[in-house]
């Protein structure tokens, strides 16, 4: 098996364990340390299997929800990168419903640009999420998001939510 076959192998494993950690719905919360930095949203789709109005998880949250059914995943593109913080989240999934899911990330594996999916676990709030222990020589950031559906109901995402970093008091 050659090295890149072996990475996209550890890749999708790392990707599919992230059903593992199945998040439940979250809200924005109001109060919590990511409400003092600034935040952006998904701008586009990238990829959908198996979802109904994926374009209602662009955004703002609106109360306009994509329906991801059992089985499906979607790929949003970030207005702007996530980068790792001692926050305790990243970002944030807002969704409806109890609809389990499994969060992954593409990140860069090594300075030449090769990349590859990451599980996001569980952050400190309900629906958000935080980058886990790096297994990569690089900074950890991403503005790809994949949510996967591993449940047997289907799940509500009103809009995917990354928190910039924070402005430091002079």
């Amino acid at each position: 098996m050659t090295t890149r076959a072996l990475r996209s192998a550890a890749g999708l494993c790392l990707f599919c364990a992230a059903g593992v950690w199945a998040l439940s719905s979250g809200q924005a919360g109001s109060g919590s340390p990511q409400d003092r930095r600034p935040e952006f949203y998904a701008k586009q789709v990238l990829d959908q299997i198996n979802v109904v109005a994926a374009e209602n998880a662009l955004g703002e949250p609106d109360g306009d929800f994509a329906e991801i059914r059992p089985g499906g995943e979607m790929t949003v593109l970030l207005d702007s990168r996530i980068h790792y913080s001692d926050a305790s989240d990243e970002g944030l999934v807002v969704t409806k419903g109890d609809g389990k899911y499994g969060l992954a990330g593409l990140f860069r594996m090594n300075e030449e640009g090769e990349s590859a999916w990451q599980p996001l676990p569980p952050g400190g709030t309900p629906g958000g999420f935080k980058f886990g222990s790096s297994m990569f020589p690089v900074a950890q950031s991403t503005d790809f998001i994949k949510i996967v559906n591993d449940d047997s109901r289907p799940v509500y995402v009103d809009a995917v939510i990354g928190y910039g970093q924070a402005e430091r008091s002079r």
